[in-house]
C-alpha cells in the first residue's frame, strides 16, 4: 500500500529533491511551496504523514500545524527547520508536531524517522526498547541510562546512526564507517534526541534523559 505524504517547502531545490527522495522510497507525495497551499492540501485530502518547514510563506508551519490539529487531523507530522533556536522546534511541537529536522539533514535520518512515526502512528512499534544500560519508554519519550558515559556513548555509537544530546551532535556512524565518539557524560537533566536502528528498523525521537 503506497503511504500518501503531504510536502510543504518553499525551497524550489530543496523540494524538488525532496519530491525525487520520497517518490523513490515509495511514497506518493503532494507537493506544495508555501504556507497557504499547503494548509488548503491538508484540509483538503487525506494523507498519512506530512513534512513541513516552519519558515513558510504566507502562512507559517506552525500555524499549518495548529490549524490541522484543530480540525482533527491526526497524520503525523515531520517538522523542517533551518532555524537552530530549540523554541521553534519546541513550538512546533507543542502544537502538534510529532518530530523535526534540522536542515541540512542526511536522507537516511529523513527517512528512518518518517518509517519510525508512520509506524508508532498505526501502532506497530515497541512500547518500550532496551540497549544495555539504556532503556526508552517509547510512550513516555523518556530515556533511562546507567553505568559510565563512555560505556554509554560506545553502545549507542555501535546501534544507531546519529545521536544529539542538546543539540550538539555526540556520535556519528556511517555506511561501513566506524563511530566517532566524543567524550561527553550522559548524565544529568537533558534532551537527548536520537535514532537507534535495530532488526525492526528505526526507533528514535526526542527523548527526556532521566
Amino acid at each position: 500500500m503506497t503511504t500518501r505524504l503531504l510536502l510543504v517547502e518553499d525551497e524550489d531545490t530543496l523540494r524538488d529533491q525532496l519530491v525525487e527522495i520520497l517518490e523513490r522510497h515509495g511514497y506518493q507525495v503532494d507537493q506544495a511551496a508555501d504556507g497557504m497551499e499547503g494548509l488548503y492540501l491538508g484540509e483538503t485530502y487525506n494523507f498519512d504523514i506530512a513534512v513541513i518547514d516552519l519558515g513558510l510563506p504566507k502562512i507559517p508551519g506552525t500555524e499549518i500545524i495548529s490549524r490541522l490539529r484543530e480540525q482533527g487531523k491526526e497524520f503525523p507530522i515531520l517538522i523542517l527547520t533551518a532555524r537552530g533556536d530549540w523554541q521553534d522546534k519546541v513550538d512546533g511541537l507543542a502544537l502538534g508536531a510529532d518530530d523535526y529536522l534540522v536542515k541540512p539533514f542526511h536522507v537516511r535520518e529523513l527517512i528512518a524517522r518518517l518509517e519510525a512515526m508512520i509506524r508508532r502512528a498505526t501502532g506497530q512499534f515497541k512500547p518500550a526498547l532496551d540497549l544495555g544500560p539504556i532503556h526508552m519508554d517509547m510512550r513516555g519519550k523518556r530515556v533511562e541510562v546507567s553505568g559510565s558515559g563512555d560505556h554509554v556513548l560506545k553502545l549507542l555509537g555501535d546501534n544507531c546512526t546519529w545521536i544529539y544530546l542538546d543539540g550538539n551532535m555526540v556520535a556519528f556512524q556511517g555506511d561501513n564507517q566506524l563511530p566517532q565518539l566524543y567524550p561527553v557524560t550522559l548524565s544529568g537533566s537533558h534532551t537527548l534526541d536520537f535514532i537507534i536502528m535495530d532488526e525492526g528498523g528505526a526507533a528514535g525521537g526526542m527523548f527526556e534523559l532521566a
